[in-house]
């Protein structure tokens, strides 16, 4: 992966820490402005699951999530991941971070 000279710090921080299993979860980016999209794999796989700057997001089964922001400004590319960032809960679990 190419990294340019600039770096686009990437970053983001989820809506909540802890939702159940098909629970809307919006991932707020707290990338630098130059940043014109961004790409995300939200199971650990390598693939892009979704696009978009702060997309909401869902997992259809519990666990913890580890999640991979890829953001580019035209040649520069930068990523972040964040392992074990957000746990989703069985439906009948609490969510919320209420334990």
């Amino acid at each position: 992966r190419y990294v340019g000279p600039a770096s686009l710090s990437p970053g983001f921080t989820p809506s909540v820490q802890r939702a159940r299993v098909g629970e809307t979860v919006r991932l707020n980016s707290t990338t630098a402005p130059a940043a014109t999209g961004a790409q995300w794999d939200l199971d650990g796989d390598g693939r892009i699951d979704v696009t978009g700057l702060s997309p909401d997001v869902s997992w259809p089964t519990p666990g913890l999530k580890t999640i991979e922001m890829v953001v580019r400004a035209g040649d520069v590319i930068d990523s972040v991941r964040c392992v074990d960032c957000v746990e989703i809960v069985p439906i009948g679990g609490s969510s919320l971070g209420v334990f």
